[in-house]
């Protein structure tokens, strides 16, 4: 390698070098900000397991209503990659006609279900 070749790849490895420390330092200066703004460290509530008292499976779920008929919410079979705990089909049994109101009312209760 040649004198040029060798003082490129110096250069270069200073400007990825310089680069890289300069991101961490901007993330450490971000970092301490947030903590002011916010009030100190907080975990990721992503990344934590649910509490044990939230998930109690003794407790019965709560499934939404029209009028006074229920909506049974039964897991989807697991064809084409579904997940059967997160992805469900609303069975939906009236033995009288339901009004439009009341349809429409369901309808906003499963757009914020899950």
């Amino acid at each position: 390698m040649s004198d040029l070749q060798i003082a490129l790849v110096g250069i270069g490895i200073l400007v990825v070098g310089g680069v890289y420390a300069f991101n961490l330092w901007q993330e450490r200066k971000l970092r301490q900000r947030l903590e002011k703004a916010f009030g100190g460290e907080r975990d990721d509530a992503l990344l934590k397991k649910a509490a044990p008292e939230a998930a109690d499976p003794a407790e019965p779920r709560i499934e939404p209503r029209i009028g006074g008929e229920s909506v049974a919410a039964v897991a989807a079979p697991a064809a084409g990659g579904a997940d059967p705990l997160i992805e469900f089909v609303a069975s939906i049994e009236s033995a009288a006609p339901v009004g439009d109101a009341a349809l429409r009312e369901l309808l906003s209760q499963l757009a914020t279900f899950g």
